[in-house]
């Protein structure tokens, strides 16, 4: 509640998925994941993919988590836009929604210039807490290590909460961890 959240991890390890469960989690106020989440108005901000696969996604979603209906999320996609067009309809949807909360997938394609600039990183954090009391984004990490977000420190410094995503493929199925690893007003808590 009125801070940021950064889900960070390798390519491939669930984040968009995991950032649409709680999409449904807080559009509906629980979920048999996060069974103790306020009701609150979603709006998923997708820059990274087609608006099929997000319909395609979150069909597949509705029945898994046995939703009846529409999902009551609020997507707007605006693949190939950077966030300074994007923020602009962010605005207007918060002045409609005050108590809503922001998904951002993904900061990586905010298209604000080098992701190891520290004015990049400010700029989008700046963004995201104007625009919108409440917001999460999804954050890659560096190829060699999983330990941070990739590019500028001040992604992370930025954030009020930051949670690692870890994944382990067999067969078919995606098993998927997060822990908390920075908290400013909440504990860190386990994985």
């Amino acid at each position: 509640e009125g801070g940021g959240t950064i889900l960070f991890g390798p390519p491939k390890a669930g984040k968009s998925h995991i950032l649409q469960l709680i999409a449904f989690a807080i559009s509906h106020g629980h979920s048999p994941l996060w069974p103790a989440v306020e009701r609150r108005p979603v709006l998923y901000v997708n820059m990274e993919r087609s608006a099929t696969e997000f319909k395609l996604r979150e069909r597949a979603m509705r029945g898994i988590l046995g939703v009846q209906g529409g999902s009551g999320i609020y997507y707007l996609h605006v693949r190939g836009l950077g966030l300074r067009v994007v923020a602009k309809k962010v605005t207007a949807w918060v002045k409609t929604q005050p108590a809503g909360v922001v998904l951002y997938d993904s900061i990586s394609r905010a298209g604000l210039g080098a992701l190891n600039d520290d004015s990049t990183a400010n700029e989008w954090t700046d963004t995201a807490n104007r625009v919108s009391k409440t917001w999460v984004a999804i954050a890659h990490t560096p190829r060699a290590d999983g330990s941070h977000i990739f590019g500028s420190t001040h992604y992370e410094a930025g954030a009020d909460v930051l949670v690692k995503v870890s994944s382990e493929q067999r067969d078919t199925k995606l098993g998927v961890s997060l822990m908390v690893t920075q908290a400013n007003a909440t504990a860190k808590g386990g994985m």
